[in-house]
């Protein structure tokens, strides 16, 4: 189901899905977006958040390995728009549930954080991609929801030293004094940049 991210209907369809969302289905209040400051100061604005969120509230959710530290809580008037659905709808039977948030404030050395569950469903399978996008970002995360419960120390996976990450970076011209070649994608590994440099240099 996957594939269907690459379509041009894709944002769309998230979006009707969230839309056609039965009023009952929205948990946003009861689980609600908690806000981390990188300046705590700026957590004490009152036009903004009520207070810190405690560990022993029943709405609290941050990473379980490695915490933010102190989260707060935005006004309730603020996250009127919020949606947190997870449903089954016909029209699009390969999403489980979407989340949608609209921006609040201006801060963004800031992180918002939710929690969410990753539903198992018998009978299908248990791979699946958590998506966000906003304004042009996005980024995916692989999730596989087991049938039987992973150990503790396993849950982010076991290093067996064989795993390789091949990396590719991407690149800024400040204030070049020229361009030798033209620019070219690489998505796959950069021989045809270099390539080019060479042809380039031979001339």
């Amino acid at each position: 189901d996957e594939d269907y991210i690459w379509q041009n209907e894709y944002k769309d369809w998230v979006k009707d899905y969230v839309d056609s969302a039965p009023a009952s289905a929205n948990q946003a209040a009861t689980k609600p977006r908690l806000h981390w400051c990188r300046d705590g100061a700026a957590c004490q604005n009152t036009a903004y958040f009520t207070g810190a969120v405690q560990p022993t509230d029943a709405d609290f959710c941050d990473h379980t390995k490695y915490p933010s530290g102190t989260l707060h809580r935005w006004k309730s008037n603020l996250r009127q728009e919020d949606r947190y659905v997870i449903y089954d709808n016909p029209k699009y039977p390969w999403i489980i549930g979407a989340m949608r948030y609209p921006h609040i404030a201006h801060m963004p050395r800031d992180a918002d954080i939710i929690c969410m569950p990753v539903p198992r469903r018998q009978g299908t399978n248990a791979h699946h991609i958590v998506h966000w996008f906003w304004n042009g970002y996005y980024d995916a995360v692989d999730v596989h929801a087991h049938f039987s419960q992973v150990p503790q120390e396993l849950i982010y996976g076991n290093d067996t030293g064989t795993y390789e990450i091949n990396r590719i970076d991407h690149c800024q011209f400040v204030q070049p004094a020229g361009i030798a070649t033209g620019i070219y994608p690489a998505t796959d590994n950069v021989s045809t940049c270099l390539n080019q440099l060479e042809i380039a240099g031979r001339g």
